[in-house]
């Protein structure tokens, strides 16, 4: 096979020389590459890596990358590629970005990637109980660094990342001290990315993500509060009303919730009151 192309057609390896049969890099493995030629019709090199936050794109040079460690949009497209490569590998990768809420062109760029070296990392179906637990520990923590760097879409992703490795557990019962943390660990990423989700906007999403937190502690503040917003921000004051009066009850200085109940408890009234004039013109009529 000398081109690979990912199921989305988003990312396209194409071999410049072939490699020595080996393994795939897999998650953890540690992979030293030479990147050269970063090439694209919309940004110069440096806006590759700065507006990007690429760590990977370079003119020309070494890197050593940790299969799993991408934290931004390109580098998982280019991390994946790599994932495809044997060693020794040159290959051509390109990938495209489509037209999202933050530009309306799409922007593809290109550079060359050998995998010159490897060490392999087990599969993950063959790390251990804590091994799973401190590379989803670590995710998470990326994940909030990235947050707060306002970069809300690559913390969804380290968030959702560390979610995947605990969910290789399942089912996970609060058997002892450990797969306590694990699960705690795994409701608060829920959280996490419930609140990345609000920030775009996604209001469904949010909702399944906070109903899940919610599922195992009913009076969490944070999920409450998410999910009152988002059901609020489509519409359904009732359930956004009843989830923020939770909120305030509990946290009566909560200046946000209360500011939020206000706001949408208002628009109930409102529609209710709308609701109720159509229907005594109907009767009237």
């Amino acid at each position: 096979m000398t081109t690979w192309e990912s199921a989305d057609k988003l990312i396209k390896k194409e071999i410049i020389r072939e490699g020595q049969f080996s393994n795939k890099p897999t998650e953890l493995s540690v992979c030293t590459i030479h990147v050269a030629n970063p090439q694209s019709l919309d940004l110069s090199i440096e806006q590759m890596k700065e507006n990007l936050y690429s760590d990977i794109i370079d003119a020309d040079s070494k890197k050593v990358i940790v299969i799993g460690d991408a934290c931004s949009h390109v580098d998982r497209y280019i991390e994946r590629a790599i994932e495809m490569m044997s060693l020794n590998e040159h290959s051509l990768i390109t990938v495209q970005f489509p037209p999202d809420r933050t530009r309306t062109e799409t922007i593809i760029l290109s550079l060359e990637v050998t995998l010159e070296k490897v060490d392999f990392h087990k599969r993950i179906w063959e790390w251990s109980l804590e091994e799973k637990y401190q590379t989803a520990l670590k995710y998470k923590e990326k994940g909030v660094e990235l947050f707060k760097a306002k970069r809300n879409v690559d913390a969804f992703h380290r968030f959702s990342k560390a979610c995947k490795t605990l969910i290789t557990l399942e089912p996970i019962e609060e058997t002892d001290e450990t797969m306590k943390n694990i699960l705690t660990l795994k409701y608060v990423l829920y959280n996490n990315m419930a609140e990345c989700q609000l920030i775009q906007e996604n209001y469904e999403h949010t909702i399944t993500l906070c109903n899940k937190v919610l599922s195992k502690e009913e009076k969490n503040v944070k999920a409450l509060y998410r999910r009152g917003v988002a059901y609020g921000n489509i519409k359904d004051y009732e359930k956004s009303v009843n989830d923020l009066k939770i909120v305030v009850s509990i946290e009566p200085k909560n200046k946000k919730a209360q500011e939020k109940f206000n706001i949408f408890n208002e628009r109930w009234r409102v529609s209710v009151q709308g609701y109720e004039n159509i229907v005594r013109k109907m009767f009237k009529a």
